[in-house]
């Protein structure tokens, strides 16, 4: 167990860390996989704010770091998993949803274009095509 400072012993240790990070990369959210590595979420999260805050002089900066891959991974297999089996869900739900920091196949509003609903069917049929070539 490391200390924090002048305070009490924390329970955090590399054990605990591999625990977290499983149970992330299995699908849980952050409060459950803390909660199941036997933490309170509020614990887990002064951790991570506190990697935030101090860097790398964090004691907790390397669960930080492996909390941000983990999340990613997960993610991207999941992402992964819904455009193999529902690309056109992919498309409208996934990452070709228009945000304020990029474009994409629909308006802010959730709402398809002309243009943008006929460059989305064109895609989801070539994606279409592509799985039926790959024998999906």
């Amino acid at each position: 167990m490391m200390r924090e400072g002048a305070g009490r012993k924390t329970s955090y240790c590399p054990e605990l860390h591999e625990t977290i990070i499983a149970n992330i990369k299995r699908g849980c959210f952050l409060h459950v996989a803390a909660e199941a590595a036997g933490i309170t979420f509020r614990t887990f999260r002064r951790w991570i704010v506190d990697a935030e805050t101090r860097g790398e002089e964090s004691p907790y900066y390397q669960l930080y770091l492996d909390v941000q891959q983990a999340k990613a991974e997960t993610r991207m297999l999941a992402e992964s998993r819904v455009y193999k089996e529902n690309p056109l869900a992919w498309l409208r739900l996934g990452p070709g949803r228009t945000t304020d920091e990029k474009e994409g196949w629909t308006d802010k509003e959730g709402e398809t274009t002309k243009a943008k609903s006929d460059n989305t069917i064109v895609v989801f049929e070539e994606v279409a095509k592509t799985k039926g070539a790959q024998g999906a």
